[in-house]
């Protein structure tokens, strides 16, 4: 899908810095008769993301709205002579004002044997960071099709048709992925085990596609002139019609010193309540743990609504630098992101409302390995809940994810399925000396923190899971136990995958096209009544 087939080039762990002067230098530069165009990722009648771009001579400059990233970004990329040699990208929280300043900037200068990406943190610093360079090289960000239509263009130009090469902007990685002309005129674009099918024109300019496997529709538009520009409200948060509790918008000072957003579900009572503090996955997201691809999918709060309706608080935050939180979480390792629920546990605790004994900590992925940090460091903590939480060093994470989407690529023997493997985590080790997030998962390993663990643990795991196998939660409540904590119970549930939705297959390229979103209630209660009876009162 885009969040995990793109992501390899445009990074799992990032956020958003930007620089008024760079945003100025975007919109003196859009004024021009050229024709806008536009791009709108559709899965059904649910629009993914919205492109609007205009094709100068020398430059293309356009602006993003990836409605279920949370981002909106503009950009403008100089390719003078058919060679791209620069780009200015800045990006702003999507429902942000206008006077709100930018969270993030990259300025990417191209060099015939080098690359110079400058980010602009949030404490203002430019820090450049040198790449080697590819002939032919595009910048691209997840999930632009203007940025494959550039270099499809170029390429046409110059003859380079049989392959694109990108360079992650986020990420610093870069790729060739092969290009072929699947009759008539249509382009297949393939990226690991996932094909991209894009109708073009002569020119290698877009006129639409589609990718199968997500069941993602491309529509290209042209746009009139004078359109206002791209816009989206941001998420909603508050409580279902009727519901027993309050959902209270809140913001949560870090020691770290930035703020991070959040909602808390509050039930009615006439005395301190216990709570649930959430950890989301892996990539940057935000309180209710959406994906990009799955708008509909929002676990985070399925998860709050079940326990608040069995007087349960549940405070879920937007990771540090998303949505309506502060902090740069491309700096920022899982340990960093710890930190950060260790603030939110704080921030129950000063409440008279919550009952400071009776916390726990939940989460899911990331969140998972999360969890037990807390727990090593916070015997008072009333448990964890593990939720596909892996028991593998991250490197051996990775790998399996690799060799798993290789398994499924069609046509290919065995040893070009080693090549293709073998070739992607040696682009994963050269990415982890560069994304310190990343340097960090490679190396952790969760089973010794796991058996620091001595308060209540709870352990879900998908049967079917594909990205963090069942068996993993037997090593990881084998390592509770082996400290003397003996109040461990798993919970294996069949043919449910990663994301805790029915599925028995379980791999990530058919999320998509599931038929429905929604954890099952059988989940829900056996979690929200291991909760209750972990947090009764005494």
């Amino acid at each position: 899908m885009i969040a995990s087939r793109l992501d390899w080039l445009d990074g799992p762990r990032q956020s958003i810095q930007i620089s008024t002067v760079l945003l100025s230098l975007l919109v003196a530069g859009s004024a021009s008769a050229q024709t806008p165009q536009s791009l709108t990722l559709l899965r059904g009648a649910d629009t993914i993301a919205v492109e609007r771009y205009t094709a100068f001579p020398n430059r293309v400059v356009g602006e993003l709205l990836f409605k279920a990233a949370g981002i909106h970004s503009s950009y403008q990329i100089h390719h003078p002579n058919g060679v791209v040699t620069r780009m200015e990208y800045v990006v702003r929280r999507i429902g942000a004002p206008d006077s709100t300043p930018p969270v993030r900037s990259i300025l990417l200068v191209i060099r015939p044997d080098s690359v110079i990406r400058s980010t602009t943190g949030p404490d203002g610093v430019l820090v450049p960071q040198a790449f080697p360079a590819r002939p032919g090289l595009v910048p691209f960000v997840n999930p632009s099709f203007a940025m494959m239509e550039l270099g499809l263009r170029l390429g046409r130009a110059t003859d380079k048709v049989d392959s694109l090469v990108l360079f992650g902007l986020e990420s610093g990685q870069q790729g060739a992925l092969p290009v072929v002309q699947s009759g008539g005129d249509t382009l297949v674009i393939t990226l690991g085990a996932l094909e991209i099918q894009l109708v073009s024109a002569p020119d290698g300019s877009i006129r639409g596609g589609r990718i199968p496997a997500q069941g993602l529709v491309i529509n290209k538009t042209l746009t009139p002139s004078g359109v206002a520009p791209l816009r989206a409200a941001g998420p909603d948060y508050s409580a279902p019609p009727n519901a027993p509790y309050q959902a209270l918008d809140l913001v949560v000072s870090t020691p770290a010193g930035h703020l991070l957003g959040g909602t808390l579900t509050l039930p009615e009572s006439d005395r301190p309540l216990p709570a649930v503090i959430t950890a989301t996955g892996s990539g940057l997201q935000d309180r209710d743990s959406r994906l990009a691809p799955l708008p509909k999918y929002r676990p985070f709060y399925q998860l709050a609504d079940a326990l608040s309706r069995h007087q349960i608080a549940v405070l879920r935050m937007d990771d540090r630098g998303f949505g309506a939180s502060g902090g740069n979480g491309s700096t920022a390792t899982t340990e960093d992101f710890a930190d950060d629920i260790r603030a939110g546990v704080a921030y129950l605790r000063s409440r008279l409302d919550i009952d400071p004994n009776r916390i726990v900590v939940l989460g899911h992925s990331e969140g998972g390995l999360i969890a037990p940090m807390m727990a090593a460091t916070d015997s008072s903590l009333a448990g964890i809940v593990i939720l596909a939480g892996p028991s593998k060093v991250g490197r051996d994470v990775i790998e399996y994810q690799n060799r798993e989407a290789a398994s499924r690529a069609k046509g290919l023997t065995e040893s070009q399925r080693d090549s293709i493997v073998t070739a992607a985590m040696r682009a994963v080790d050269s990415a982890g000396a560069q994304q310190p997030w990343l340097r960090f998962f490679l190396h952790y390993d969760p089973l010794p923190t796991a058996r620091r663990v001595s308060v209540p643990t709870l352990i879900v795991q998908g049967e079917t899971d594909r990205q963090v196998t069942a068996d993993q939660r037997l090593d990881l409540a084998r390592a509770v136990r082996s400290g003397g904590n003996q109040d461990v119970t798993v919970y294996l549930v069949p043919e449910t995958n990663h994301l805790f939705l029915h599925d028995p297959d379980g791999a990530p390229s058919g999320y998509p096209r599931l038929p429905e979103f929604f954890i099952r209630q059988e989940i829900l209660d056996r979690i929200t009544g291991w909760v209750v009876a972990h947090t009764a009162p005494q």
